[in-house]
Formats: structure tokens, sequence, C-alpha cells
């Protein structure tokens, strides 16, 4: 969804478009930040009818200046579209509050589930995408 970014104002990303109807986790990793006084909201955010409006999916933990070099992930449910033959469309928001704001983005993207259970099921199992998530 999103790599090598330096956030410092409030900022909606381009939409990737997807299937819809699966779980994933939503993971974010950051670098360097800085800033008096600032915050750092990021938001995953899905349309089930092609843009017209647009649904929290989930929201990650507020990052601070101090908030160096952190990894994060989140479960989601990215919803199928009402109408059959559309696309879901997912993507990030950001948004910063404070002096002089600047959060490094190394990285955020989503990772589909291997069942449409819990998180707790795909992380109990020894193959697939999750086997390497918790190799991390």
């Amino acid at each position: 969804l999103d790599s090598g970014r330096t956030i410092t104002a409030d900022e909606t990303l381009t939409h990737v478009d997807c299937e819809g109807g699966f779980f994933a986790l939503a993971h974010v990793k950051t670098g360097a930040m800085s800033g008096a006084s600032t915050t750092l909201d990021i938001y995953i955010q899905q349309s089930d009818d092609e843009g017209s409006n647009y649904y929290m999916a989930g929201k990650f933990q507020q990052l601070l200046p101090t908030s160096d070099n952190v990894y994060m992930k989140i479960p989601v449910y990215i919803r199928r579209p009402d109408t059959a033959g559309e696309k879901t469309r997912v993507r990030v928001r950001y948004e910063v509050a404070g002096t002089t704001p600047s959060y490094v983005i190394t990285r955020t993207w989503l990772e589909p589930m291997l069942s449409l259970g819990v998180p707790a099921t795909d992380e109990a199992l020894t193959e697939g995408l999750c086997a390497e998530v918790a190799a991390i």
C-alpha cells in the first residue's frame, strides 16, 4: 500500500483494487520520527462502491515523535463489493497533528490470511503466509 514516504501533513494515498471478502493483517514499519508535540494516526480505509465512500477497516496505535523504528500489525476485514464484478478499493490515510511533524514510513502493506478464521487461527498454522510473519 505504501513505502518510502515521509509524512509531514495529512495525506490520503491512491487506492489499490482487490477482490474483497477476506481477512488480512495490515502491517506498518516506521523509521525515524520527529516533531514538537506531534502525533501520527494511520488508518486502513476501504470502499466497496468503487470509491464513492470510504470506511475505516482498521486503525493503528497512535505514534509519537519518540516512536522510532516501530513494527505493528492489526487484523482487518476487507468487505466484498455489493455489486458483482466491482472491486473493493483499499487505501492508507495518514493524519498528523502538532508542530513540524516528520514521520518516516518504511512500508505499509496487507497480508491476506490463509483462512477466514480469526488471526490466531492462521498464526497457529505451520505453512503459508503467516509462517513467515511468525518468524519476524
